[in-house]
């Protein structure tokens, strides 16, 4: 079968977002599929959304072929916003009536590039990932002009609103939801499948009169990146937290619960690595008050593997549960996994956070300062008679989350909804 992808996110643009269709891509072609990538040229340095959004070095359409499939990278123009601030307004709401959603993510080049691609060689299927919701619109179009089965994917949506169980909505937010829950039941009508990464996606969709045919597909780890890190034992208790925290999430029955430990232990040998924390100034700030300046190790985001590889040194990786949202997986609890270091979920999201660590045996869930300080202390204690502290997951639950695995399940329920 020869499948089009089409993802604005993609290597080695340094985003999470990148990993979901390159998974795809892997494995569907080991699997013996035609796949060809569409996206836009990326820079290594593409680490932050300005960036994201910004325009590509490269002017020209590049080709490359990858792990046997092919890559269409096209140039991209940033958008050009309208001087005036009325102006400007006013173009928000009629991109609005008219589906064009995430417009400050520019496409039209993904559409020329695409049609010029399927005139060469026409797909038997297309797959597109969103966000940008940009995306969904223009798999619609293209494979209605072509008349073409298509898969839409949806890694994220809105998900402030459809996976917090305590959302506030204004007014615009309620047109802005209705409006786009119109423009989905169209746009999806057609589709032979959708994949979401959290099944309170499918909940919402379905719920909402926007589609019934939706199926969880979570993201997961790259096996041979996680099986190349090597782990070397450290010299001092170290705690790791790769990448950022946002600041609706609580962090401070850790802190609380971190500074009880310290004190009955001896602090100079304990570390904390908080691995890309300067990219939320605020979140930074909170952190640099409330731990000793001796026991912080803060950075701006790094090179993944090298913040991997910290990870895998570590004594312990930790991470704070989503407290009244449903469904709300992040993309570091499938890494925290795959490094096979105990993991500390501290509140609790009471929801598949939770399930997810119990389920593999990879960790402990602590939901008060008190908590935290005797999980911590008591890992301590292993640590200083053993040099180490033993790791307990189970290995072939975690193997479930391979994006590998996921990928190949993902295909099999292609087949079955493309009558293949």
């Amino acid at each position: 079968m020869k499948i089009l992808i089409i993802s604005y996110y993609y290597p080695p643009c340094n985003s999470i977002a990148s990993l979901r269709p390159v998974s795809w891509a892997k494995e569907w072609t080991s699997m013996g599929h035609e796949v060809t990538v569409v996206t836009r040229n990326w820079e290594e340095t593409d680490n932050k959304w300005p960036r994201f959004i910004a325009s590509s070095k490269e002017k020209i359409i590049k080709v490359s072929l990858d792990n046997g499939f092919k890559v269409l990278s096209l140039p991209y123009e940033s958008y050009s916003y309208l001087k005036s601030k009325l102006l400007r307004k006013i173009n928000s709401v009629l991109k609005l009536l008219n589906g064009d959603f995430n417009y400050e993510i520019e496409l039209k080049e993904f559409y020329k590039g695409i049609r010029d691609e399927i005139k060469v060689e026409t797909p038997d299927l297309i797959v597109v990932t969103s966000p940008p919701l940009g995306l969904v619109k223009l798999g619609y179009r293209i494979a209605k002009e072509f008349d073409l089965k298509y898969i839409v994917d949806f890694r994220d949506y809105e998900n402030h609103f459809v996976l917090n169980q305590q959302p506030k909505l204004s007014i615009p937010d309620r047109i802005n939801l209705h409006i786009k829950k119109w423009y989905l039941k169209k746009w999806l009508k057609s589709a032979s499948l959708v994949s979401v990464a959290s099944k309170e996606f499918a909940t919402y969709f379905s719920k909402n009169g926007i589609t019934t045919k939706a199926l969880e597909f979570t993201n997961g780890f790259e096996p041979d990146l996680f099986n190349s890190i090597q782990y070397e034992q450290s010299d001092k208790f170290t705690i790791s937290i790769i990448g950022s925290i946002l600041n609706n999430q609580e962090v401070n029955i850790f802190l609380d619960g971190f500074n009880k430990f310290i004190t009955k232990c001896d602090s100079a040998n304990v570390q904390i690595n908080f691995i890309g924390g300067k990219n939320i100034p605020e979140m930074a700030e909170k952190w640099e008050n409330r731990i000793p300046s001796t026991l912080l190790h803060l950075t701006e985001r790094i090179d993944r593997k090298k913040a991997l590889e910290i990870g895998k040194n570590s004594t312990l990786l930790f991470y704070p549960g989503w407290k009244n949202y449903k469904g709300m997986y992040s993309g570091k609890i499938f890494d925290y996994l795959a490094l096979k270091r105990p993991i500390l979920i501290a509140p609790s999201d009471n929801d598949v956070i939770e399930r997810l660590i119990l389920d593999t045996k990879s960790g402990e869930i602590a939901n008060t300062a008190e908590e935290v300080s005797r999980y911590l202390l008591t890992l301590y204690s292993e640590w200083k008679s053993n040099g180490s502290v033993a790791y307990h997951g189970n290995s072939e639950k975690i193997k479930e989350y391979s994006r590998s695995t996921i990928a190949n399940k993902m295909a099999i329920k292609i087949k079955e909804a493309i009558n293949l």
